[in-house]
C-alpha cells in the first residue's frame, strides 16, 4: 500500500542533532510528505539549512498553543530531548489535538507515564507510538528477534550499546550519559519488572566484548525501556525470562567520569557539562579508553540451554539508528501497516513480519548481523 495523499508531518525538536537526522531520512526515503520542523527557536543558520522545508515556532510548555497548531498536521514526531524535562505532556497535547503521534524516548521513567495515557489515548482516538529509535527501537527489535529464534527454557538477557564519539554531539547526548547512570536500575528478574541497585562489584561484569572488537571494553549498567515493555509481546512467555539488564559503553568515557562530574556542585551548569565530558572524552581518547572503534553497536543476547544467541546492528553512529529507525516506522504507519488499534504502543505489540524491517534497514545500509556461540 503506498501513500495516496501528501501527509503533513510536525518534527518538533527538529532543530537538534537527532531531529535533523529524522528529517534528512524521512525526505530522502518516504515519498508524498510534507515535513515541517517545530521549535521554540529557529535560528537564521538553519534556515539557510533548511529552505524548503516548513518552520514553526512551537514550545511544548504552553499546551493551548501548541494544541492549536498540531491541530493541523496528520503525525508528530517527538525528536525532544531529554525526554526527562517534558514527561508525558507533548503526548498529552496531541491527545488534545486528536493527532497520531511518535516519540524517540528513551527515558524509562518517562515511558511508564507515556503508558499511564493508553485509557485518555484510546478516548481520543489516538495512537502514541513510544521508544521508536534506537533504544528503545531497535534494540526492541533485536531483543524480540533472538527471543524468537531461541528454544524453550530459562532465558537471560543482556541489551548493549557501544555508542562511538562524534563531533555532533549535542547537549541533549551529553545530559543522556548523566542521566544514564543512577543509583537504582531496571531490569527483569524471574519473570518480574523490579528496581534494583546499581551495585555490579564483579568487574568481570563491568567488561564487555563486541562482535569484531579486540579488546574488552567497560560498560556502564542503566535502565532500559524494554525492562518495562518486554511484557507487552503476546509471543513471549515473560515468566521464562529469569534476567534481563542494559549496559552501555560511552566510547571515551568510563562511570567513574560520569559520577564525578554529577557529584560536583560545579559541574551542575548544562554548559560546563558538556565542555568537561568533551575534555575528559579526548583525554580518554589518548589512552585510548574504550577502544579505536568508529561505528556505534546495538546488540541483544539470550542465552537459553547453555547456547548463546546474538543479533546486532553497526552504524556510523546512534542519531543515525536512532532517525532510520524512526524513519521506518513513520513510513509503516503513514501506509497504515503497522499498529492498527488506537491507545500507547511500543515496539513489542507491533504485528508486522520481521522481514519488512530487514527489507527496510538494508534500504538505509543497516543490516542485522546474527551469531551463536
Amino acid at each position: 500500500m503506498s501513500l495516496q495523499n501528501y501527509k503533513k508531518i510536525l518534527v518538533v525538536g527538529g532543530t537538534g542533532v537527532a531531529g535533523k537526522f529524522i528529517v534528512n531520512d524521512i525526505l530522502k526515503y518516504i515519498p508524498n510528505v510534507q515535513i515541517d520542523i517545530g521549535s521554540r527557536n529557529i535560528n537564521t543558520s538553519f534556515r539557510k539549512a533548511y529552505e524548503k522545508i516548513g518552520k514553526v515556532k512551537i514550545d511544548i510548555n504552553d499546551s493551548q498553543a501548541a494544541i492549536k497548531i498540531i491541530k493541523n498536521y496528520d503525525l508528530v514526531i517527538f525528536a525532544l530531548g531529554p525526554f526527562g524535562l517534558f514527561g508525558n505532556r507533548p503526548h498529552k497535547i496531541c491527545c488534545e489535538a486528536g493527532v497520531d503521534c511518535i516519540d524517540i524516548n528513551d527515558e524509562i521513567d518517562v515511558t511508564m507515564n507515556i503508558f499511564a495515557l493508553d485509557e485518555f489515548a484510546r478516548a481520543k482516538g489516538v495512537k502514541i507510538l513510544t521508544g521508536m529509535g534506537l533504544c528503545p527501537g531497535l534494540t526492541t527489535l533485536l531483543l524480540l528477534l533472538v527471543l524468537k529464534t531461541s528454544t524453550q527454557g530459562e532465558k537471560i538477557l543482556h541489551l548493549r550499546l557501544f555508542l562511538n564519539r562524534t563531533k555532533e554531539i549535542g547537549l541533549a547526548s551529553v545530559q543522556t550519559a548523566l542521566n544514564f547512570y543512577r543509583q537504582n536500575i531496571h531490569i527483569i528478574s524471574n519473570g518480574s519488572f523490579c528496581c534494583i541497585e546499581n551495585n555490579y562489584n564483579d568487574e568481570l561484569k563491568r567488561d564487555f566484548l563486541f562482535p569484531n572488537f579486540d579488546n574488552y571494553v567497560p560498560i556502564i549498567y542503566g535502565s532500559s525501556s524494554e525492562a518495562f515493555t518486554l511484557k507487552n509481546n503476546h509471543y513471549i512467555d515473560i515468566n521464562e525470562v529469569i534476567f534481563f539488564d542494559f549496559g552501555i559503553c560511552f566510547q571515551g568515557l568510563r562511570k567513574e567520569d560520569i559520577v564525578k562530574i554529577k557529584q560536583f556542585k560545579f559541574f551542575r551548569n548544562n554548559q560546563i557539562k558538556h565542555h568537561a565530558l568533551k575534555l575528559i572524552t579526548q583525554i580518554n581518547k589518548i589512552f585510548n579508553i574504550s577502544g579505536k572503534n568508529t561505528q556505534s553497536i546495538a546488540l541483544a543476547e539470550c542465552v537459553c540451554n547453555d547456547q548463546t544467541t546474538r543479533a546486532y546492528v553497526t552504524g556510523m553512529n546512534s542519531y543515525q539508528m536512532t532517525a532510520s529507525f524512526a524513519s521506518i516506522i513513520t513510513e509503516l504507519l503513514l501506509k497504515g501497516e503497522i499498529f492498527q488499534t488506537t491507545g500507547v504502543h511500543s515496539l513489542e505489540s507491533s504485528e508486522v513480519d520481521k522481514e519488512i524491517f530487514y527489507k527496510m534497514l538494508k534500504t538505509r545500509d543497516i543490516k542485522i548481523l546474527f551469531e551463536t556461540l
